[in-house]
């Protein structure tokens, strides 16, 4: 599908001319020419989500509305933390706006505090929604670099 979308998409942007300055209008590109090679990221994306679409109905084919419901319950819980997540880097980043970025190290000390406000708002509504993904990833972690003692017999007394 695809590869489908992807030689579609290039062949469109090619053949009308219409196409291309749409697309080139809408990133924000259009002063450049010879841009079909970016549908290709375009067409790997949609082709994820006509896969990922395929996956669900197959799902739900299989294991009934049981697992549907589960996987919508985590798609609106993450989708919310990604807001919410989306929205303090993009507060921290107009906060620290009147920094002037005449140099790297305030680019980059910028897009750390973004980074870190965006990170530990997903820790804590992961924490407070009480996401599955979320403690099956912390607890492989913790079983990755936390080491345990190892289980030993038992003695028994004769």
């Amino acid at each position: 599908i695809t590869i489908f979308i992807a030689v579609f998409s290039v062949w469109a942007m090619r053949e009308n001319e219409s196409i291309e300055i749409f697309f080139g209008n809408f990133l924000r590109i259009g002063d450049l020419r010879g841009i079909q090679f970016l549908s290709l990221p375009f067409a790997y994306s949609v082709g994820a989500l006509v896969n990922a679409l395929t996956l669900g109905v197959s799902i739900f084919r299989i294991n009934g509305r049981e697992e549907i419901r589960q996987l919508w319950r985590s798609a609106r819980s993450i989708l919310i933390i990604s807001l919410v997540m989306a929205a303090s880097a993009y507060s921290v980043l107009k906060l620290l706006g009147f920094i002037e970025l005449s140099s790297f190290a305030w680019v980059f000390a910028q897009g750390v505090s973004a980074f870190l406000a965006a990170f530990v708002m997903g820790i804590v509504l992961s924490e407070t929604m009480l996401v599955r993904e979320y403690f099956e990833i912390k607890q492989a972690l913790a079983g990755r670099f936390i080491k345990k003692a190892p289980l030993q017999p038992e003695t028994e007394h004769l």
